[in-house]
């Protein structure tokens, strides 16, 4: 995986969940997707209900 894709997954979990995806991210890579795609997913979710319910 090119480096700088790794570094802006990084740099995008790291806003979601803080520095603790750092420390996620060296136990393993596959919880690291894991998390990466629920965390993702739930943002994207949460941005969707909030956004509907302003409009």
């Amino acid at each position: 995986m090119p480096e700088y894709l790794l570094n802006y997954e990084t740099y995008i979990v790291s806003n979601l969940l803080g520095f603790q995806a750092l420390k996620i991210f060296k136990v393993s890579v596959i919880d690291y997707l894991i998390l990466f795609r629920q965390a993702f997913l739930q943002h994207t979710g949460n941005f969707r209900i909030f956004t509907s319910d302003t409009q």
